[in-house]
Parts: structure tokens; C-alpha cells; sequence
């Protein structure tokens, strides 16, 4: 079998945990193209682990938290060269009013490009819920690389158009803004995979996460698109429209509160704010304050 030394380790065939041994070249096709007996090797997915609240907060909350604010400070030093460069190269402001849009007019002459972006971010968006909810319900097997491979390239695109938004509108502090929200605290865990402890993560205590909000970025896309339609087109708004608008809020609305509550049941009681229980003759009382 070609592929028999690939599977041997220095003393001998690969056994051990999640190892499982084909017994001929009929159950592993492909991997060889001899016949007779061969010896390969499957490992089993991902078995995932209960993060801990230490962990989940600081992936999930204080690092996103410290990139939010680094981003902010960093967009305020870049918006005055923003607007000086603005101001000075022709050039560069018919490219932003053709393609991009700038805080003063946001619409653009060619709406080709941001339409292929905004549909873009609408799938994107679609895709990164699915991978949570692959992993969720799969009960953590799940194969690590392939999706580490797509939330990268994901994770890569969503840069991408964070950058191109706030291009558009300026490099504005916009600290509260939903859609930059959503952005920094899912990408932001993907490349700063570390607890309070700054200790990294292990990948069996990733499969938690925030993600489920990309549907948020979902919503954005297609009121995106909408306006766009509406700007270069004669029709204006579809009664169509509407109703695919407002399943996308109903879902939205759904998919965040449904996310959120099984985040927090997965994770358990926050420290320091457990029930507590009061021991009499009658049994265990729970104290509510």
C-alpha cells in the first residue's frame, strides 16, 4: 500500500486513542491501489469541552473590549489624514464618490462593486451562523481544520469590509455601532484565542462562541442592498422587500436571544453569583436577594 509507510510511526503502525485501523483496501478507497491488506488511519473529530467563565470572558469579552477601544483611538489619529488626503487628491475623492461613498454622500455613482460586497457579506454572513450551529449540534465533533479554514477566510473578508465601511463613512467614531460590534467580537477571538489567565485556549473549549450574531451582519447586508436598488433603479421599495426585511428582523431577533440563553446555560452560574442555600429542619431553602 502506498500508503503504509505514511502510517507507520518509528516503532511501528500508529496506535492510541482515536486511532482506528482499516482491516483492507475495499473499506479505504482511494488511499491506495493495491490489493490485499493495507493499514491506514482515521482520527476521530474533535471531542469538545465546556469552556470556563474565565476563558469565555476573556476570548469573548475583554480582548474584543480591548480591540473596540484600540480601534477607536487608532481611527481617530487616521481621520484628519483621511480628510487631508481627501481634500487634496481629486483622484481619490471621484474614486470614493464612483465606488465607496463618503459621510457626505454616501451614494455612489457605481453600484456594481458594493452590491457584489454587500451579497457577499450576506452569505458570508449566513455561513459563519451555520458553522456555529454545526458545531453546536454536532456535540462538538467536529473536524477543527476545515473549520478553521472557513472562519479564517471568513474572518479575512469581514476585515475587509469593516475597513471598506468606515472608509465610507469617514473613519467616524462610531463606539456603539452595532454592525462594528458584531465584527470585533467575533473576529477578534479567532486570532486572540486567550482566557483572563493569558493562557491560550485549547482548541476543544473554542466551540462556544458569539458567532450566532453574524446574523446581525446578515440584516445590515440586506437593508444594504436595499438601498442600493432603491438609489439606481425606478422602483422604489417592494412589498417583497418588506416581507424578506422583516423575516430577517424576526430571525435576528430570534436567533440572538435563542444564542445568547444557550451560551449561558452551556457556561453555567457566573462566579460569585450562585445560588445560595439555607439549611433548616424543613430542607434546603434558596435565598433570593
Amino acid at each position: 500500500c502506498s500508503s503504509f509507510a505514511h502510517h507507520l510511526g518509528p516503532e511501528g503502525p500508529l496506535e492510541g486513542p482515536g486511532v482506528r485501523i482499516a482491516m483492507s483496501c475495499q473499506q479505504c478507497p482511494g488511499l491506495c491501489s493495491s490489493h490485499g491488506t493495507c493499514l491506514s488511519t482515521a482520527v476521530d473529530p474533535i471531542e469538545a469541552e465546556t469552556p470556563s467563565w474565565n476563558e469565555f470572558f476573556g476570548m469573548y469579552l475583554l480582548w474584543p473590549a480591548a480591540v473596540q477601544i484600540t480601534i477607536s483611538v487608532f481611527f481617530q489619529v487616521v481621520r484628519p489624514i483621511y480628510s487631508a488626503i481627501r481634500d487634496s487628491s481629486t483622484g481619490f475623492r471621484i474614486f470614493l464618490q464612483r465606488f465607496i461613498g463618503m459621510p457626505d454622500k454616501l451614494r455612489v455613482t457605481c453600484p456594481y462593486p458594493m452590491v457584489l460586497i454587500q451579497l457577499l457579506r450576506l452569505a458570508f454572513a449566513l455561513a459563519q451562523g451555520y458553522l456555529f450551529a454545526y458545531r453546536t449540534y454536532t456535540k462538538g465533533r467536529w473536524n477543527q481544520n476545515n473549520v478553521a479554514v472557513w472562519e479564517l477566510g471568513i474572518s479575512c473578508f469581514f476585515i475587509f469590509t469593516h475597513l471598506l465601511e468606515r472608509l465610507s463613512e469617514g473613519f467616524q467614531i462610531r463606539f456603539l455601532n452595532p454592525k462594528a460590534l458584531v465584527d470585533v467580537f467575533v473576529i477578534t477571538p479567532i486570532f486572540i484565542p486567550y482566557g483572563l489567565d493569558l493562557q491560550l485556549v485549547a482548541v476543544e473549549r473554542r466551540w462556544l462562541c458569539l458567532s450566532y450574531f453574524r446574523i446581525i451582519t446578515a440584516l445590515g447586508a440586506f437593508r444594504s442592498l436595499q438601498r442600493l436598488t432603491q438609489e439606481h433603479s425606478q422602483h422604489g421599495d417592494t412589498v417583497l422587500g418588506r416581507c424578506v426585511l422583516t423575516v430577517l428582523r424576526l430571525t435576528t431577533m430570534i436567533v440572538c436571544m435563542a444564542g445568547t440563553m444557550f451560551v449561558l446555560e452551556v457556561l453555567g452560574e457566573v462566579p460569585g453569583l450562585e445560588d445560595t442555600f439555607l439549611t433548616v429542619g424543613m430542607g434546603d431553602l434558596i435565598m433570593i436577594i
